[in-house]
């Protein structure tokens, strides 16, 4: 069994690498755009922005290389991690009913299970990041370009234009882009890639196992702020967290699994970005972990804002908003840190440091309220939502105060 907590934060180092990547692009794209120039005659703009364009388009190529390097590494260690503790509860529900599972390690069926989900995810992983690279090209020439409209149609000066486009560019942070042309955040995507690749393979490892001890019943955990919908069906999440269900279908006494949990569709249970894992369940040996009464008080628990009530999941995205903003602060700050490092406009420099002193008051206050809004809900603080790579390594001093 892997907690809904494990999940919570199973893919936390794999963000912190893709969280440098996109870093290093932002900074790439501010340093460009200050030295793109702007202020010359169209032609010579639009052939210096391609240029620059192919030359950031392959160095993206080369870092995403490296990233990606490095993360097939920590994936097999967290894929691995994660499906050794998921046995090792089931085994002992195992155990204790006098059966003898044998360790994964000796398992060629599991170990191949296991290698199938990890090159699954990493081939996943790798083909989405791929993408930012023409991201990030096509957001340095529209940044580039909405600059020199800028200037050239009298709108704005340079540096005001200089400042629209870095601005933009880091508030918009860098973009995952699905074959279905759905766009997502770098962390967003991979957070979601990994949780589901790594809970989808235990699912299937611990299905393998439930066959070998010709276990029918499993119990499916349960966690507070579970998915909620309108529809007593598998998509709302908090309707059949927490029960008993027969593998099969064929239990008189429980209800199928499949059908009531929606176990392999992707808005079930063990689907995309699900939270819920399932564990062995032996009649006259295991006991239930929640009464049907403690599940009730799960899924209507609330939790109080500013003198109004929320249900826990809709909290929750609340404070998945706050995140984004803090991490929205952080981008732009990294953006304006590029221009104080690459420009020697000293007005420009002026103008930088302003803003950036700005925007570092606007994040406090935007930490600030989200110190507020957990104590006040008593909802976890989950500082891995809030992190942009280099920048809290940097500037973490700064916001103490």
């Amino acid at each position: 069994m892997l907690t809904p907590e494990e999940l919570e934060h199973v893919s936390d180092d794999a963000i912190k690498l893709y969280a440098e990547l996109e870093e290093t692009i932002i900074r790439d794209i501010a340093r460009r755009i200050i030295t793109s120039g702007v202020m010359t005659e169209t032609a010579r703009h639009q052939i210096k922005a391609i240029q620059e364009s192919g030359k950031l388009y392959n160095e993206v190529i080369e870092e995403i290389a490296r990233i990606t390097k490095q993360s097939k590494t920590v994936i097999k260690k967290i894929f691995e991690n994660a499906v050794i503790e998921s046995l090792s509860y089931d085994d002992e529900v195992y155990k204790r009913a006098g059966l003898n599972p044998i360790p994964i390690k000796q398992s060629p069926s599991m170990l191949q299970t296991l290698t199938a989900g990890l090159n699954k995810s990493n081939g996943d992983i790798h083909n989405l990041i791929m993408t930012t690279a023409g991201s990030a090209q096509n957001i340095f020439i529209n940044a580039t370009n909405m600059a020199y409209e800028q200037v050239t149609s009298g709108a704005f000066d340079y540096n005001t234009a200089i400042f629209n486009a870095i601005e933009k560019v880091s508030k918009d942070g860098i973009n995952i882009i699905y074959p279905s042309g759905r766009k997502d955040k770098i962390d967003v995507a991979i957070r979601r890639a990994v949780l589901t690749g790594v809970n989808q393979t235990a699912n299937k490892i611990q299905d393998q196992r439930a066959d070998e001890m010709e276990c029918d019943l499993v119990e499916v955990t349960a966690h507070a702020g579970a998915r909620v919908t309108t529809k007593l069906d598998w998509t709302n999440h908090s309707w059949w967290q927490g029960k008993i269900y027969s593998r099969s279908g064929k239990s008189k006494k429980y209800p199928n699994l499949e059908e009531t949990t929606g176990y392999g569709k992707v808005d079930g249970l063990g689907g995309i970005n699900c939270r819920h894992n399932k564990y062995p369940f032996i009649e006259g040996i295991s006991k239930r972990t929640y009464t049907d009464e403690e599940l009730e008080e799960i899924n209507n628990r609330t939790v109080t804002y500013k003198g109004k009530e929320y249900g826990e999941y809709e909290a929750t995205k609340i404070q998945r908003q706050k995140e984004r903003k803090i991490r929205e602060l952080k981008r732009e700050l990294a953006g304006y840190e590029e221009i104080m490092l690459n420009s020697e406009d000293d007005n420009l420099l002026t103008q930088a440091r302003g803003k950036f002193n700005k925007k570092m008051n606007d994040l406090k206050k935007a930490e600030k309220e989200l110190r507020q809004f957990i104590k006040e809900t008593g909802l976890k603080r989950d500082a891995a939502r809030e992190r942009v790579y280099g920048f809290d390594r940097k500037f973490s001093n700064k916001l103490e105060s």
